[in-house]
Order: structure tokens, then C-alpha cells, then sequence
């Protein structure tokens, strides 16, 4: 076989993953019959293999984000059972990509192929441990484990000391398309496997799983420091920046870590897993869309996600809220705005006035036709306190009738 003939077969690669069964191996026979430098950055955990002799790609390819490498260089997506698994990149600038040669194109699908299957051949390898740590993991999270002794001993076996602390946190993704939130099962795995890669480095004992179509991680943290809660959230808050980075820009997208409580003792993950879900309920009352909520830091809040689960929180609100929750008309939700920012403002008129860019006599006057239509009197403390305790709840019944009004976070 000539070496032109050789190019357009995928001989070169199925020696290669037949010999080493590595990615390193299809790089290596990339870059040669390529003349040029290829690399690999997985999805999975972030790991970058680069075959270069150039130390501005080596560099580029470890450290640029993925949107950014994209826009360079040449470069293609590789799958693997249909979910993204990572991205190929090889020392050809973009603008060039649309005018390789018919070979050269060929070759470089062959590559993302061989990739794929080198992949796919080291996720059979570890895949029965993963399954039976995925499925513990499950049952720990629904509270339906019967032995947590055999628990126990296995999580001592993955590095966890048996009075380890952890919390359970959930990453949602948030979309202003209402059905399904806008995302697709893939885009939902790509999510989940940039988001494992980017806690990996910051917890490297965490465990996650794709559980109830959210990822959930299990973060094992330091013991015996008051500034761990704060300095976790700081972290998250990092990781969060780096997936919007990484992700396609996206109209309403956004990304919302929820933390449960800090726990001990494996038979405590489910409580840890619960809180962690309140906290995602109660940020519809916290105006939050996106960042970093932990049931920890949310005081008062943790009142209200309990109460957000009984029948007798949506009739306390529609008997403080009363016809301004049933009304579709513009002055409804124009009162329930005054009401939210009043709130906000410490029921200080003049700076609600200032907040709504209304005259002071426009929110006197609102305040007059509240009394009027649901008997509420802003200079009575008792009737203050209802009110801000049913504007935090009723977000969480009534969430259509809120969604169109913009306030800042409460927190």
C-alpha cells in the first residue's frame, strides 16, 4: 500500500488503538501523516494529551477554553454513544479548515473515529465498578439504602474516612424556554461532563451521578474549619464562570449550584440531597436564576422552603395576597411589584419611589388602592410581617403570575 493509499484508510489508526489502545497512540499517528500538531481535551475529566512541537499550541491546547480553541483552530467534536466526549484540535488556524485537501479531511475523520473508539474501549474497562458505585450512590440519595455499614465500607475503599463531611450539591440548568427548561438530553450530558471536570480538580474524591435529570456531586469537605461553607461557595462560583465559558452562548441560559447542609456519616446523604432540592425551589422566592445558593447560608430561607411544601402556605398567601394573585389585569401585577420593591426598601416610600423611578405620589397612591382592594395597612408591623413572609412564598405557588416581574435577589 502506497503512502497516499494508506492516508485515505484507517489502517494507520486501527494499528494504533490495537497497540497501545490510548488517545496518545491516535495523536501520534495524527500529527505524522497530518504534519502538523494534534491534541485531545475530554469532557470527562479535563485531561489534555497534546503531540506538538509547538509550545504555543502545547500551551493553547491545555489552557485556552474550548469556545476559544474552536475559534483558532481546526477543530472537531468527538462522541461517544451520542453524548459529547470531548474535542479534538489540531495546528491548523480556522479559516483554513473550510480548504483542507479531500485527504487531509478524511484523515481527520478517521481521527475523531479511532478517538471515539479508544474512548469508548476505556469506559468498558471501568464501567462495572462505575455502575455499582453509580447505583450506591442512587440508593444513598433517595434514603433507600437497608446496610449502611456495607456503605460504609465502601466508601472507605474510594478514600473517604468513616466521619468524612460532605454536602450534596445539585447543578441546575435554568432556561427561559419553559418546556423541559429549554435543554436537550445532550446538552444536558455535556454540562454534566464539564461540570465533572471542573470540581474534579478543587474536590478529587466528589462523586457525581446524573440522578432525577440533574448532576448531583458529593463533595467530601475539609474538617474543623469555619471558613470552609465560604470558601467552597467562592469556588463554585469559579467553576460556575468557567462553564459559561466553555459553553456555546445561549439566550435565558443559566447555571445554578444548590448545596445542602454540610453532613457526617453516609446514612445523612439523602437529608443533605433533600435540602440541596429546597434550596433550588427557594430560589424562585430568591429571584435567583443563576449562581451559588447553600442551604447553610440561607437562614431565615430554610423556613420558607419547609413551609413551601404544605397546603396551608398557598392558602396563608391567597388570604394576604388575596385578588391580586387571581387578577390578570396590568394593575394586579403593577401592585405586586409595589408590594415586592416596598419590601425590598424597608417599606421606606421614598426609596421604593426611587427604586421603581415613580414619583412619591404615584407609590402613596398604590399603597392607598392596596388598602382599598386587599385591607393591607404598610404602617402596621404585624401586617408588614405577613406580607414579606407571603411575597417569599407565593413565587413558589404562583409562578406565572411573578416570572414578569424583575426584581434584584434578595440574596
Amino acid at each position: 500500500m502506497n503512502g497516499s493509499s494508506e492516508k485515505l484508510s484507517f489502517a494507520p489508526f486501527f494499528k494504533a488503538i490495537g497497540g497501545r489502545q490510548d488517545v496518545r497512540a491516535v495523536l501520534d499517528v495524527a500529527a505524522e501523516y497530518l504534519k502538523t500538531g494534534a491534541a485531545f481535551r475530554e469532557a470527562y475529566t479535563g485531561n489534555v494529551s497534546v503531540v506538538s512541537s509547538s509550545e504555543m499550541f502545547r500551551e493553547s491546547a491545555k489552557t485556552f477554553p474550548m469556545l476559544e480553541l474552536s475559534r483558532i483552530y481546526c477543530s472537531r467534536e468527538v462522541q461517544v454513544g451520542n453524548v459529547h466526549s470531548g474535542i479534538l484540535i489540531f495546528d491548523i488556524p480556522s479559516d483554513r479548515a473550510h480548504a483542507l485537501s479531500d485527504e487531509e479531511a478524511i484523515y481527520i475523520e478517521n481521527a475523531v473515529i479511532a478517538t471515539a473508539l479508544c474512548l469508548e474501549r476505556s469506559f468498558s474497562r471501568t464501567l462495572p465498578g462505575n455502575e455499582k458505585r453509580d447505583e450506591l450512590l442512587k440508593d444513598l440519595l433517595a434514603g433507600e439504602v437497608r446496610d449502611y455499614r456495607e456503605a460504609e465500607e465502601s466508601f472507605a475503599q474510594w478514600g473517604w474516612k468513616k466521619d468524612q463531611e460532605f454536602l450534596v450539591l445539585v447543578l441546575r440548568l435554568a432556561d427561559d424556554v419553559k418546556e423541559d427548561d429549554g435543554f436537550s438530553a445532550r446538552e444536558r450530558h455535556i454540562s454534566f461532563s464539564l461540570a465533572r471536570s471542573k470540581v474534579l480538580p478543587f474536590f478529587p474524591k466528589s462523586f457525581c451521578v446524573f440522578y432525577t435529570k440533574m448532576p448531583v456531586f458529593l463533595l467530601p469537605l475539609p474538617s474543623g474549619k469555619p471558613e470552609t461553607l465560604s470558601g467552597v461557595k467562592d469556588v463554585l462560583e469559579s467553576i460556575l464562570l468557567s462553564l459559561k465559558d466553555e459553553l456555546p452562548p445561549k439566550k435565558g441560559r443559566a447555571f445554578l449550584f444548590a448545596a445542602g447542609g454540610a453532613k457526617r456519616g453516609v446514612n445523612a446523604i439523602h437529608r443533605s440531597f433533600d435540602e440541596a432540592v429546597r434550596v433550588l425551589s427557594v430560589s424562585e422566592s430568591l429571584r435567583r436564576e443563576g449562581g451559588v445558593i447553600l442551604w447553610d447560608m440561607l437562614g431565615g430561607y430554610q423556613l420558607v422552603a419547609i413551609l413551601s411544601e404544605t397546603e396551608e402556605a398557598r392558602l396563608f398567601c391567597g388570604r394576604i395576597l388575596g385578588e391580586l394573585l387571581e387578577g390578570t389585569d396590568s394593575s394586579s401585577v403593577e401592585l405586586l411589584e409595589t408590594l415586592l420593591v416596598m419590601d425590598g426598601c424597608n417599606w421606606n416610600v421614598r426609596a421604593a419611589s426611587e427604586s421603581l423611578r415613580f414619583h412619591y405620589n404615584t407609590v402613596k397612591y398604590r399603597l392607598g388602592v392596596l388598602r382599598e382592594r386587599i385591607g393591607f395597612d404598610s404602617s402596621d408591623p404585624a401586617q408588614r410581617f405577613d406580607m414579606g413572609l407571603a411575597l417569599r412564598l407565593a413565587p413558589l405557588f404562583f409562578k406565572d403570575k411573578f416570572v414578569t416581574i424583575c426584581q434584584k435577589p434578595f440574596i
